[in-house]
């Protein structure tokens, strides 16, 4: 019985993560090494864990590093540095990019540690996608944008806002169940802050159309009474809502369409991708989920803690080698002017001693 336990549980963890962890040398300086792994996003809460290291830098070594996902946009990057760890939501399935460039004054070879990680809660069962998508300018108040998602902040009022609505025509309300977690998700495309807060409001009477500032102008005065959550956004990120909830009571009471908007928290701007000119993995979608079992989820949330916890440690332990060989240096140059200056004292006394013998010889 014990045997059978182990063999789920061994099961239940090779669901939840796929890693891979190897070294590799680079030789070529400005010579890209790209590595490639292949993603299947299950869930709105995918997580990929990234880390690398310079095994032993010199301290002119340095590397450039992107990663790259299957659209080509960067999920994140680094630039002349010797490591760096990161931790990314992300939507988009198939191959993304890891991808190393070595730097001019670098060593002739350097060794590179790679490891990577992903993490897959849960399944997804359904996919909304949306019906209406429009932003409204309140310098253009007659007009919208059909393209992108647009929202922004100044002096703590709106002057731009998203609107995105989604059909729920023949949605079964038996999709839902104990286990069932719906989200909407959003792709970050831009936002002026490296780091933003985003809230959503439920628009309770649903768009009007045709879309401008003026036809919304009612939910724009008064949309911080209807928000329903916020989150932290960043350019190339993907933030998630929990709608479980506003989708469980829409769909009892046989409502046929669900509206949300976008603004900012906080005095600053920021672009979602929308339906136009972007992959069908960017577009804004509520999922319907089965989070599976609970055990899932703390495992994926104890592995990713762990992980942040390796690129600190990684990183201090970097910052002590470097320290101790910068006092091994500072020893090094200590000890050997010692020893010049130890010989010059040497040379000086003999020189002194030979100059008084010929002074005495000579009878002075």
């Amino acid at each position: 019985m014990r045997s059978l336990l182990l063999l789920v549980f061994v099961a239940l963890v090779a669901r939840v993560h796929a890693t891979s962890s190897f070294i590799f040398d680079m030789v070529p300086a400005l010579e890209e090494e790209c590595y490639m792994e292949n993603l299947d996003a299950r869930s709105s809460q995918n997580k990929l864990l990234f880390r690398f290291e310079i095994i032993e830098p010199t301290t002119y070594d340095a590397l450039s590093v992107a990663i790259r996902s299957p659209a080509g946009r960067i999920v994140d990057s680094w630039n002349r540095t010797t490591r760096g760890h990161a931790s990314h939501t992300v939507r988009e399935s198939g191959l993304y990019y890891f991808c190393f460039t070595k730097l001019q004054g670098s060593s002739k070879r350097i060794t590179v540690m790679y490891a990577f990680d992903f993490l897959s809660v849960g399944s997804r069962t359904m996919t909304n996608y949306p019906a209406s998508i429009a932003s409204v300018d309140q310098a253009d108040p007659t007009n919208s944008i059909y393209t992108d998602l647009e929202a922004q902040t100044v002096q703590g009022k709106p002057t731009k806002m998203g609107f995105v609505e989604f059909s729920l025509a023949g949605t079964s309300k038996a999709l839902i169940q104990e286990k069932t977690r719906i989200m909407l998700s959003l792709s970050v495309e831009y936002t002026s802050k490296p780091s933003m807060d985003l809230t959503i409001s439920h628009v309770k009477n649903g768009l009007e159309h045709p879309m401008s500032w003026n036809a919304m102008k009612t939910h724009i005065e008064s949309y911080q009474s209807s928000i329903i959550q916020g989150a932290r956004a960043e350019t190339g990120g993907v933030i998630s809502f929990d709608v479980t909830d506003l989708v469980s009571e829409t769909l009892k009471n046989d409502a046929q369409s669900l509206a949300f908007s976008i603004q900012c928290d906080e005095d600053a701007t920021a672009r979602m991708s929308g339906m136009v000119g972007a992959p069908v993995d960017l577009w804004p979608i509520i999922t319907y989920e089965d989070i599976g079992q609970h055990v899932m989820v703390e495992i994926a949330a104890f592995k990713s803690r762990v992980w942040d916890l390796k690129g600190q440690l990684s990183s201090i332990l970097s910052n002590e080698r470097h320290s101790r060989n910068v006092a091994e240096s500072a020893n090094s140059s200590v000890f050997s002017m010692n020893i010049v200056v130890n010989i010059v004292l040497i040379f000086m006394g003999i020189a002194q001693v030979f100059y008084v013998r010929k002074l005495l010889g000579s009878g002075y």
